[in-house]
């Protein structure tokens, strides 16, 4: 008996934690260490600061060590005068060799400042990337509170249909009341079941999309707090689009875009100035020769040899099939070409902080008119169910009423959740949304 108790006990628990309740805070939290976008986007800014040291940039020598060794067996037969000679060498060879490049016409200098703005540049586009994210995680979360609401009002509506379809029934059974009433009811109640039925379906295609964003399993079970709370905007027009031009990720990345550019046109330059490096090398080769002709036959003669070199090395292009012209000259149409993508990311950012500031501003005028709206339709909601037990409306007059309640309902927790997400929006605009 202890044992089925327990393990009781065990799937009761196990279903409770499935069901935890899971907050708005949470939520973002698990998807900032879990989701997969996430995680890559923070493996790129990894490679970026690898990428920004001295190696990549060229101001490091470059070493190289070989090795060989090789057995040679010669046989030589001239028939003038006649020789026939058999000889066997063994070579040992070893070689250090250093190329250190002390001048590349700026080109290592330019390069270092290179990759360090990309790698500002990919700490920018990452932001923007984890950013959206999080606004995607934001209302998909947000998604599923709204459609548990809708679900508990499609819910109360078909219990409240179901009391009805009783009610009539009785009614109809004793005389008190017609078919077409109790029909009425029955459709009635039907048309709800089939509402509350494809709205669980929508709610499930909510939780399952809210866990791919957190990287989890998509049958993870969960529930969400009851309401979505729309936090205070403290901010007019002109300071959110300030502080928007002076914080936006996206923006930012156009601007380090354009410097990026400008470093790859000093680049191009480059090729047009000669280049210095400094060579050395040191080299030893160890023979043994064994040989049936000359003054020792059949003796091995032992040679040793050590070589060291050290010098300058100038190389500097004449002609190369005018490539490099034609390199440079891209390069500042690509320059030019960023500088008019930065003036045309910052004249639509302006544009969209104009959208989104007036969309917030208006769906917080509809949230009020929402909420003012639905009191007065839970009013005559009462009054026809009122009126209805009385005897003194009929039942399409009370399922009007009921319908009035459930579109005020939907209206209001729809408005919320759309002003939910402008909020979110505006946050990311001016860049105050916290990603890590």
């Amino acid at each position: 008996m202890f044992k089925y108790l327990t393990a009781l006990l065990l799937i009761v628990s196990v279903s409770v934690s499935a069901q935890e309740k899971l907050t708005y805070d949470e939520a973002i939290a698990i998807g900032l260490e879990h989701n997969f976008d996430i995680q890559i986007a923070r493996n790129n800014v990894k490679i970026a600061a690898n990428n920004n040291g001295l190696g990549l940039s060229g101001f490091l020598p470059k070493v190289d060590v070989s090795a060989k060794l090789a057995e040679t067996d010669n046989k030589t037969d001239i028939d003038k005068p006649p020789v026939v000679s058999n000889s066997d060498i063994s070579n040992k060879n070893a070689e250090v060799s250093l190329n250190w490049v002390l001048f590349d016409g700026f080109n290592m200098f330019v390069n270092k400042n290179r990759y360090s703005e990309l790698k500002r540049l990919t700490e920018a586009q990452v932001r923007n990337q984890i950013e959206s994210i999080i606004v995607q995680i934001s209302s998909a979360y947000f998604n599923v509170v709204l459609q548990s609401q809708l679900y508990e009002i499609l819910n109360e509506t078909a219990e409240i249909s179901k009391v009805r379809l009783d009610r009539e029934k009785v009614r109809n059974e004793l005389g008190g009341a017609s078919s077409k009433d109790y029909l009425n009811a029955l459709v009635s109640y039907n048309a709800d079941k089939r509402a509350l039925l494809n709205q669980e379906l929508t709610l499930d295609r909510a939780k399952e999309q809210l866990n791919i964003l957190l990287g989890r399993d998509a049958s993870t079970g969960l529930s969400v707090s009851e309401d979505i709370q729309i936090p205070i905007l403290n901010r007019d027009y002109e300071s959110i689009k300030a502080e928007a031009l002076k914080r936006n990720s996206g923006l930012k990345a156009a601007e380090l875009n354009k410097i990026v550019a400008e470093r790859n046109k000093q680049l191009a330059r480059s090729p047009f100035l000669p280049k210095v490096s400094f060579v050395a090398s040191y080299g030893y080769t160890d023979r043994i020769t064994n040989a049936d002709v000359g003054d020792f036959p059949n003796q091995d003669i032992n040679t040793t040899i050590d070589e060291t070199t050290v010098g300058l090395q100038l190389t500097f292009n004449i002609f190369n099939g005018n490539k490099d012209n034609i390199a440079y000259r891209n390069a500042k149409l690509a320059a030019h070409n960023e500088k008019l993508s930065f003036q045309d990311t910052r004249n639509k950012l302006i544009g969209l902080i104009t959208e989104i500031y007036d969309t917030y501003e208006k769906q917080m005028e509809i949230v009020q008119l929402e909420e003012s709206n639905i009191a007065a339709a839970l009013t005559n909601l009462e009054l026809q169910r009122e009126r209805l037990e009385l005897g003194s409306s009929n039942s399409l007059e009370f399922r009007d009423a009921q319908l009035q309640y459930n579109a005020a309902q939907t209206s209001l927790f729809t408005a919320k959740y759309q002003a939910r997400i402008s909020r979110l929006e505006v946050d990311q605009l001016i860049g105050i949304i916290k990603i890590e």
